[in-house]
């Protein structure tokens, strides 16, 4: 069963800009990742520095090894110079209802 990872961040003043142009560079390789069902990835229009990451995997291992993957790669220590702290992240599975 799939499940829903919801990230948000908070981007540095003077990383915005950075961010969303990293963020057009390695979403098309996340999408295409094993396990990777979509990503789409919003900023709140009160807040232009706060994104929300709306991803689906096929399972939260899935979305682990990902992640790993992406830290091996230094793409996570990339996107973390940009952050003014680190990722909230949940996990959310289907009830079916």
């Amino acid at each position: 069963m799939a499940i829903l990872v919801l990230g948000e961040v908070k981007a540095k003043a003077d990383s915005v800009d950075e961010l969303k142009t990293l963020l057009r560079e390695v979403l098309p390789d996340t999408r295409a990742f094993d396990g990777c069902e979509g990503v789409t990835v919003y900023t709140d229009s009160d807040d232009r520095r706060t994104f929300l990451f709306v991803e689906f995997f096929q399972s939260k291992e899935h979305q682990q090894r990902y992640v790993q993957w992406r830290t091996e790669t230094g793409v996570m220590a990339q996107l973390g110079e940009m952050l003014e702290g680190p990722p909230q992240v949940r996990y959310f599975e289907d009830i079916e209802a």
